[in-house]
């Protein structure tokens, strides 16, 4: 009788209220199944590869799952910075955003939050996490699963879809394992989305035969050569973690092994861990106009650059690559590869090593003679130019390849 009294007289607010707990028995059903998913999907990670566990460790910024153990080491700015030959006097306890001439955001410790990392823990908080495309090709079998299995060099080709010509032309020349002598060397090309079916279709086939492209789902233009970059050093630590040193280059880029591994031989020991080498660019003035290198003050507020390795060839020492993604995310995006990098340096208080000989233009042909020590040549090369080339460094019988038939390929 009293009930019935009670809905006669307040029946909205009874429907509001029937409502409101229906809503909250949906809800608890809900997140009671989110949580069902999320403890699957973390027994599934547990099944995975090692490889993709590395992958979505980066991708957490979980150094537990990175390193599958935690790891002990004194997290201070002295300990990181001994093996560099950049000692502080204290450790580091402030927020630090660079050198004060080149502020830039994010304003954190980046050297503290890779020790915390190394340390075995997760450092997530506070980054960016929108950089996180997914994987459409991984190509797991370009390197050894076991970490204790060294890759002397990794070489990480940022490629175009659509540059088939370019890429068959690596492969049967300098990219070509019998051009290392006495090296083990892995090499992939990079390559990033486009919506063009018939030529994803071509990379699908390409990737079949060869084994040796790696994609991920962000669009193929100018400005993404950065996404590029951070692709191959997540790819990079994460499915080749035996690799000693990562190579990246532009797929118009022609390199000479033996200069290569010359410069890496002569490399101080003690200073192999924190290298990043390349073309050094000094003072390089800011491009304001609209303009394929312009960039709005919004974005960076500086009428100079840092120090910064051209990106089209660029080294770097395994360690640093670790150090240099995890910097990536505490570090504003920026559409040049080579100014993000010098960025994140510059929070690490690193400079870039210069490395000789890489000419960035194409020298006219009576200049050849310069080629005995060149180690990088950036252009698109003819055929009379490119037997001079292989001539005058005698690849053919470093290669044991048939200098010919190499550069036809192309």
């Amino acid at each position: 009788m009293y009930l019935w009294r009670f809905l006669r007289k307040r029946p909205l607010s009874l429907i509001v209220s029937l409502q409101a707990y229906l809503i909250l028995i949906y809800s608890y059903c809900e997140i009671h199944e989110v949580i069902l998913r999320t403890s699957i999907s973390n027994e599934k990670v547990l099944k995975l590869t090692p490889k993709l566990i590395r992958w979505i460790a980066l991708g957490q910024l979980n150094g537990k799952l990175f390193y599958n153990s935690t790891i002990s080491s004194e997290c201070s700015s002295r300990r990181l910075m001994k093996g560099g030959g950049y000692k502080r006097k204290y450790p580091r306890e402030y927020k630090f955003g660079g050198r004060e001439l080149f502020n830039y955001p994010l304003h954190v410790d980046v050297v503290r939050q890779v020790c915390r990392f190394k340390q075995g823990k997760s450092v997530a908080k506070g980054s960016y996490k929108n950089r996180d495309f997914p994987l459409l090709i991984g190509a797991e079998g370009v390197c050894p699963e076991n970490v204790s299995e060294v890759v002397d060099i990794l070489i990480l080709i940022k490629s175009s879809v659509d540059h088939t010509a370019e890429r068959r032309a690596i492969r049967h020349s300098w990219g070509n394992q019998h051009c290392w002598p006495g090296r083990k060397i892995r090499l992939v090309f990079v390559v990033a989305f486009t919506y063009k079916s018939n030529q994803m279709d071509w990379i699908t086939r390409e990737s079949q035969k060869y084994g040796d492209i790696i994609q991920q789902q962000f669009t193929e233009n100018c400005h993404n050569n950065t996404h590029k970059f951070l692709f191959g050093l997540r790819w990079g630590l994460a499915f080749c973690p035996g690799a000693r040193w990562y190579l990246f280059v532009d797929d118009d880029f022609f390199i000479n092994p033996l200069s290569v591994l010359r410069f890496l031989d002569e490399i101080n020991p003690h200073l192999r861990s924190r290298v990043v080498a390349g073309s050094v660019i000094q003072k390089s003035v800011v491009v304001r106009a609209e303009h394929k290198w312009g960039i709005d003050a919004s974005k960076y507020t500086y009428d100079r650059y840092p120090l910064y390795v051209a990106g089209g060839l660029v080294l770097v020492s395994f360690d640093m690559a670790l150090q240099l993604y995890i910097g990536s995310r505490f570090t504003s995006f920026l559409p040049f590869d080579d100014v993000l990098v010098s960025m994140i340096m510059n929070k690490l208080l690193i400079k870039p090593l210069l490395v000789p000989n890489i000419f960035l233009y194409l020298p006219k042909l009576r200049r050849f003679r310069v080629f005995r020590s060149l180690m990088a040549l950036h252009g698109k090369l003819d055929w009379k130019q490119k037997s001079w080339i292989w001539k005058s460094l005698k690849l053919n019988r470093q290669c044991n390849l048939r200098w010919r038939r190499a550069i036809e390929s192309s």
